[in-house]
């Protein structure tokens, strides 16, 4: 599996050479970075990208996703409440509530998911906003148990919420079969 990340980097740093400047082009290579585990290398990346573009939103949304994944989720929150300010996305939403719960803010956490709540009955809100979330506070029993209720939120989230729940049940259960999920 390590060699397929080697190529994967290979090819975005090729990207990267072709087209210095594009933003989104530095994020694809942190991203690379993130999935291979490489935290301190993604979020160098998404830390350049933003030295060319400070309001980059996506540089915000994934340097939060990468400091949280290596430990730094107070700076992870800072990240994820600037990448909210540039874009209403409902999923930086969702990582704020994860983050906020992971150091103990469970009354935030419950709030955002309360504005997400809201905010699914009048635009979309992925499914998986809502499954991480609650799985983080309740576990996995209860997650099981709730997803009716957080599907009666709108029918359109049912698929995608059991194909979520599948992933997550998966990487819980064969963690060595689902290294990149």
């Amino acid at each position: 599996m390590a060699g397929q990340f080697g190529r994967a980097i290979a090819e975005a740093k090729r990207a990267v050479e072709l087209d210095p400047v594009s933003p989104i082009i530095h994020v694809d290579l942190g991203t690379v970075y993130l999935v291979a585990r490489r935290y301190d290398e993604a979020i160098e990346q998404y830390r350049n990208t933003l030295e060319m573009n400070p309001e980059f939103y996506w540089a915000h949304r994934f340097l939060g996703t990468a400091l949280e994944l290596k430990g730094a989720t107070g700076q992870a929150i800072a990240e994820y409440h600037k990448a909210f300010e540039l874009s209403d996305d409902p999923i930086v939403l969702a990582q704020l509530a994860h983050a906020e719960v992971s150091v103990g803010k469970q009354n935030e956490g419950r709030q955002i998911l309360a504005q997400l709540t809201e905010e699914a009955k009048a635009r979309y809100v992925p499914a998986y906003a809502f499954a991480v979330r609650i799985k983080r506070w309740t576990g996995w029993k209860r997650l099981l148990t709730i997803m009716p209720v957080i599907t009666s939120i709108s029918s359109k989230l049912i698929r995608t919420l059991i194909r979520y729940v599948v992933i997550l049940v998966s990487k819980h259960l064969f963690p060595q079969s689902c290294p990149g999920l």
